[in-house]
C-alpha cells in the first residue's frame, strides 16, 4: 500500500468574491451594439471585441464567420 503523506493531502484553497466576479462576467458580455446589413449580423460588446454571423443562401442558418478577439 502507498502511504500518503501531509503534502499530498494538504489542499490549497482559494478566496474568491463570487458575486464580483460574477458582475465582471456580465459586464463583459454586455451587448452595446447589433448591426445588420445584407445579410451580416455584427455584435459588439462591452469589452470591445466583436463577433460576426453570416446567412447562409440554402439552408437559411447563420455562419459564425468572425469569433469574438
Amino acid at each position: 500500500m502507498m502511504k500518503t503523506t501531509e503534502k499530498q493531502t494538504e489542499h490549497i484553497m482559494t478566496q474568491y468574491d463570487v458575486k464580483k466576479l460574477y458582475k465582471d462576467i456580465l459586464e463583459k458580455e454586455q451587448v452595446t451594439s447589433l448591426h445588420v446589413n445584407n445579410g451580416i449580423i455584427e455584435i459588439r460588446y462591452a469589452d470591445g471585441t466583436m463577433t460576426q454571423f453570416k446567412r447562409s443562401k440554402w439552408r437559411k442558418k447563420f455562419k459564425k464567420i468572425k469569433s469574438r478577439g
